[in-house]
């Protein structure tokens, strides 16, 4: 029989020593419930790497780097040079190729971006927002179906007055040239939406490309 010392690790149990990534400061949410850095890291599963999106206080920009190890990064890439506004990013990849697909917010937009290769970035827009209080809560970006006709896949809760906050899925089988949107939920809040229950919630994709979404919906009695 196997003794204690010979049973596997548990994956997870050991990390590499924090590397820093970029020099420039990350920019931050600021909401009533708190303050979040404007990032998202995903794995891209056909080439083995990881991808991550962030934005930096100084242009309000977002940039894209990539490493294998978590250690070392490349050099950035410009992801979007249109003002990042309140609000997460969401990022995914595909797993039959390289496309990455990343949502966040503008100004009063919903932007995506998309690329082959993680080097050039196409930006364009899923529909605009005419109000929210603290721009989109919660972000997620994900691709499914196989290489030559991947679908993507964004999910966001948005604000649309003083006390409601709407979750909406889009999907796109053109790469973005056209997109399908679907309320999911209109939350209705006690309190104002800054108290920070939509960012509760949580989206995500099964292996047959289907999508999920649980969040927190609590109503005023």
């Amino acid at each position: 029989a196997a003794s204690r010392g010979d049973m596997p690790k548990k994956a997870g149990s050991n990390w590499s020593t924090p590397a820093q990534v970029n020099t420039d400061p990350i920019a931050i949410n600021n909401s009533s419930s708190g303050y979040s850095g404007k990032t998202s890291l995903a794995y891209n599963s056909n080439s083995g790497y990881f991808g991550l999106a962030y934005a930096v206080t100084s242009t309000n920009y977002i940039y894209f780097t990539t490493s294998t190890d978590g250690s070392t990064w490349s050099a950035t890439t410009t992801m979007s040079t249109n003002e990042v506004g309140q609000g997460f990013i969401g990022l995914g990849f595909a797993t039959s190729s390289d496309l990455a697909f990343s949502v966040f917010s503008g100004s009063d937009l919903v932007v995506f971006a998309t690329s082959s290769d993680g080097a050039t970035w196409s930006t364009s827009t899923i529909e605009n927002i005419a109000y929210w209080d603290d721009g989109m809560r919660t972000t997620f970006a994900g691709v499914s179906g196989p290489s030559g006709s991947e679908v993507l896949h964004a999910m966001y809760s948005v604000s649309k007055d003083d006390f409601g906050v709407e979750f909406i899925y889009a999907s796109s089988t053109n790469y973005g040239a056209t997109w399908t949107t679907t309320t999911i939920s209109g939350t209705q809040l006690h309190g104002d939406p800054g108290d920070g229950f939509p960012y509760y919630s949580s989206f995500g994709l099964d292996t047959n490309g289907q999508p999920g979404a649980v969040f927190m919906d609590m109503l005023e009695i």
